[in-house]
């Protein structure tokens, strides 16, 4: 989601993005999602409800 999946409307791109995910995973490339997760919650742009 903070790689914008939730904006991709395109089934094909929806697949790409899971795949990516699936290939750069580790342990560091989730706490880096953690840390980007974190950041648009606080982010005063409208990144969290």
């Amino acid at each position: 989601q903070v790689n914008g999946r939730s904006q991709v409307k395109n089934f094909e791109d929806i697949i790409r993005l899971d795949l990516k995910y699936q290939q750069n995973w580790s342990l560091m490339y989730d706490i880096k999602l953690i840390i980007k997760t974190v950041g648009i919650l606080f982010d005063k742009s409208g990144g969290a409800y």
